[in-house]
């Protein structure tokens, strides 16, 4: 076998039992390598390849190695699933909770936000307006401004991403929540209709 061709069978072999493992690692098998330099104590890793694949008890002994790692692999990815799940959970509750208040704020927050995004917005661009006419002018300063207010604008590209991010959302469940709520008054009427009609 040429170089590297006993780690290779090794680290095949390996996948047959510990397949996330090799999935999680690969493709080169890094943490593979170590467990067979562990077992073995040797620094070459073909050198321990071979002496693995030569020798049923260290072979064992690697594959007991492996199995183990993987549960540890497995069980945090677990972990962190749970996490976020609990996360998850935490943010659905309170939402809800906040849907069955009547508190004003919350009909009013996604007017508020509109207001003062379109506010800012405006601000913002009128204030480039009057150094760009200022530059033109040829008012000392204003077209030496000029670029850092450009750099001033894409720097504040995250801003109004978020901003702007948080407008599109709450104008759109507001939508949902007034289909939702014309669908169930509609239902209520028809209900009614059918009920004296009938």
């Amino acid at each position: 076998m040429g170089a590297g061709q006993f780690f290779k069978k090794l680290l095949g072999h390996v996948k047959k039992f510990a397949p996330r493992l090799i999935e999680e690692f690969a493709p080169g098998g890094e943490l593979v390598a170590d467990l067979v330099r562990s077992v073995t104590g040797k620094s070459d890793l073909e050198e321990a390849s071979q002496a693995v694949l030569a020798d049923p008890t260290l072979l064992l002994e690697l594959e007991k190695l492996a199995v183990e790692r993987q549960r540890i692999v497995i069980e945090g990815r677990v972990a962190r699933i749970k996490e976020m799940t609990a996360r998850l959970q935490s943010i659905n509750e309170t939402m809800r909770a906040e849907m069955q208040t009547d508190d004003n704020f919350r009909g009013r927050w996604r007017p508020y936000w509109g207001y003062v995004s379109g506010t800012a917005w405006g601000v913002t661009a009128l204030a480039f307006a009057i150094v760009i006419v200022l530059a033109g002018a040829g008012v000392d300063g204003a077209a030496e401004a000029l670029p850092a207010i450009a750099q001033g604008f894409a720097d504040m590209s995250v801003f109004w991403g978020v901003a702007l991010a948080v407008l599109g959302v709450a104008v759109w469940s507001r939508g949902a929540e007034k289909q939702k709520r014309v669908s169930t008054e509609q239902f209520k009427s028809e209900s009614l209709r059918k009920l004296l009609d009938g």
